[in-house]
């Protein structure tokens, strides 16, 4: 009975699923009815009529197909249609008619063949109309995978400007990694990560961490890393920067990270104390070195000074060895100041197969003009220029003068995390020196969480500073009442001077206590910590005193290199005290190479050494370096120069980056108690 009864379910379930499935045919013929694939025919007909009319009279055609969008709204080919008419209405200039047709595509037909070219279309219009959200709106549904390479290529650009227009620096950053990893040659490559820079340099330590973490190790990920890394690092907090570049270390970089990566660990290296005692010696050293320097002409006296730095470092003065070991021959040529002069003189030396490398020269014309000629002979070069570009591309290259970027960011660091400060301003000249060391520091002030809040400048040979100064404290922006409430104040401050102590003391606070008419507060509006000046020693000792006179008295100021002068302290007086500013060399400081060697120079010249004879004296020195080990080969000797790394410098800790620029560590110098003082501390 049981298995009779189950084989009666058994046919009752067969022929449920007989009738299921006869029912779903039934239901499959009648969504093909011939009703329905009757109108199906017409609508391909009346499209492809529409579009032979646009082919022979473009007006009549797209009346057409609007007629068409019109009645078959639904079709397969209302899509195809209405996106052909957005491209018309772009072509007439009416991106709002483009607009509302490419909209239509999206909404009545979201899967169709056109959405995702009319979403990245609509991406493109509503980006350029301003409309941001609605074109994020609008690439957030993009089906990549339903795009052309082209289209997506497209979509990632307009994906990051869509991001960048909505300040999402991390997001612009996602979609320009998807476009990058696309691309092939190297050029279009390099481009890009240029771009990519200042969004990178945007975001802050937070940022950074996700954005690297969520790029899962797609470029830029290192560069992310590295920056973070430089973040810690002016932060202070080592440990941390330590492990980021541990991490970028295993990673295969490429040419600028690893440029970027010698920079942050010579940082590192600057920031610890410096094994002077076990550093490499020249004693011992044998060989020939070459130098050009403009030995007459203007520049003549900075040409000595640099010939008598590397006459000290190759021992020229001292005694002879009684074997002749040791013996280092010095052959000097003079660039006379101009590029041929000096492209000449390298090449005289460098068709002399003794000279081992070549030391100058000094200006950044014949430094250049030298370079080629120098990596034309593939003959180390050691320029002792300021022009980081000498040494680009050029192997045989090398350039040791101190930059202005690295003054910059010793001077803002020391401002942040020793001084605490926060908030900065900047007067400086108006000529291409200052606009350019205006920017450094205002980037370099932004990248360690800063802020420039006041920015003036003045006219290079300006001696009367009262017209930027009061712009840089908010006099320019007052109104008329605020003017009589300033008039009232200075009746006020008049009228104590004449009064008794206490009453002056009244009047004073009452006149400090004072605010404008709509209870603002009325200039001179300090708001600052910090005032950069980048001018010289010459220009500190006028602007100095205006600034006090103009009630700016709680501010430190900081000057860039060439305020490290007597009269500093004898026209600035107690209006330079508290200064803090940079040298490339300073013959007092505490560090024991730079002490040795201006004691040295003193003993033999009878003079101060300056920061030509110290850089001299140092390029002359890696060199005898390089000779002691043993190197001979120029190709050698190059290899070992590129090599170096916190070599114990008279002009401060100095590595040699892949680009064969120098990184060191400028001296820092600060007035106290009337004095110029180094505020380095231990090397």
């Amino acid at each position: 009975m049981r298995d009779a009864m189950q084989d009666l379910r058994s046919c009752g379930l067969r022929a449920a699923l007989l009738a299921g499935a006869l029912a779903v045919l039934m239901a499959g013929c009648a969504l093909v009815s011939p009703d329905r694939g009757a109108r199906a025919e017409a609508a391909r007909t009346e499209y492809e009529r529409a579009r032979a009319t646009r082919a022979v009279d473009p007006a009549a055609g797209k009346a057409a197909l609007e007629a068409f969008v019109e009645t078959w709204p639904r079709s397969q080919f209302a899509d195809v249609a209405a996106f052909e008419l957005a491209q018309i209405a772009l072509e007439e200039g009416d991106s709002q008619a483009a607009i509302r047709r490419l909209r239509f595509v999206i909404q009545a037909h979201p899967k169709g063949d056109q959405s995702d070219a009319a979403r990245l279309l609509l991406v493109r219009l509503e980006l350029s109309s301003e409309r941001v959200e609605a074109a994020y709106s609008a690439a957030q549904n993009i089906r990549l995978t339903r795009l052309s390479e082209a289209q997506r290529r497209e979509a990632y650009r307009l994906s990051a400007d869509v991001e960048i227009a909505r300040g999402n620096p991390a997001g612009a950053l996602r979609w320009l990694s998807h476009l990058r990893a696309g691309i092939e040659a190297p050029e279009e490559r390099r481009l890009l990560d240029a771009e990519m820079e200042p969004l990178i340099e945007s975001l802050d330590a937070q940022e950074l961490d996700r954005a690297a973490a969520q790029l899962a190790g797609r470029p830029p990920a290192d560069r992310l890393w590295l920056r973070r890394a430089d973040l810690a690092i002016a932060a202070g907090d080592l440990e941390r920067a330590d492990r980021l570049l541990q991490r970028v270390r295993a990673r295969e970089l490429d040419p600028q990270e690893l440029q970027y990566l010698a920079i942050l660990e010579s940082r590192m290296i600057g920031r610890a104390e410096i094994d002077v005692e076990n550093a490499p010696g020249t004693a011992g050293a044998a060989g020939t070195l070459g130098v050009v320097l403009p030995l007459s002409g203007p520049f003549a006296r900075f040409g000595e000074e640099s010939l008598q730095g590397v006459l000290l470092a190759a021992g020229v003065f001292d005694p002879p060895s009684p074997d002749g070991v040791g013996a280092v021959q010095v052959v000097v040529r003079d660039s006379q100041g101009s590029p041929e002069g000096a492209a000449a003189a390298v090449r005289s030396l460098a068709r002399d197969g003794r000279v081992a490398a070549i030391v100058g020269p000094l200006l950044s014309d014949e430094s250049e003009a030298a370079a080629r000629a120098a990596d034309e002979a593939g003959v180390p070069l050691l320029a002792l220029t300021r022009r980081e570009a000498v040494a680009e591309d050029r192997s045989y290259v090398f350039r040791l003068g101190t930059t202005h970027q690295a003054q910059i960011e010793r001077l803002v660091d020391y401002a942040v995390r020793e001084l605490g400060a926060k908030r900065f301003a900047i007067l400086y000249p108006d000529d291409r020196y200052g606009l350019g060391v205006k920017n450094l520091f205002w980037d370099a002030v932004e990248a360690r969480g800063g802020r420039v809040v006041g920015v003036a400048r003045y006219d290079v040979d300006a001696v009367d500073f009262a017209a930027p100064i009061r712009r840089l404290i908010g006099y320019t922006l007052i109104r008329e009442a605020e003017t009589e409430a300033i008039r009232e104040r200075s009746e006020l401050r008049r009228r104590a001077k004449r009064a008794s102590p206490e009453e002056a003391a009244e009047l004073l606070e009452e006149a400090d206590a004072m605010l404008g008419p709509n209870g603002e507060p009325l200039p001179p509006i300090v708001d600052f910590d910090v005032l950069f000046l980048p001018d010289s020693h010459t220009k500190a000792v006028l602007i100095a005193p205006q600034l006090a006179f103009h009630e700016i008295t709680s501010v430190r100021l900081f000057g860039a290199s060439g305020w490290s002068h007597p009269d500093l302290l004898r026209i600035g007086g107690r209006h330079v005290e508290g200064a803090v500013f940079v040298e490339p060399f300073h013959p007092d400081d505490g560090f024991l190479p730079a002490r040795t060697f201006a004691e040295r120079f003193r003993e033999r010249y009878g003079s101060e050494p300056g920061e030509q004879a110290a850089a001299a004296y140092d390029a002359a020195n890696l060199v005898l370096v390089q000779l002691v080990r043993g190197l001979r080969e120029r190709s050698d000797l190059r290899n070992g120069l590129l090599a170096t790394r916190a070599y114990p410098a008279a002009s401060g800790p100095m590595t040699i980056l892949p680009d064969g620029n120098a990184d060191t560590h400028p001296y820092l110098l600060g007035i106290e108690s009337g004095e110029i003082v180094s505020l380095d501390g231990a090397r």
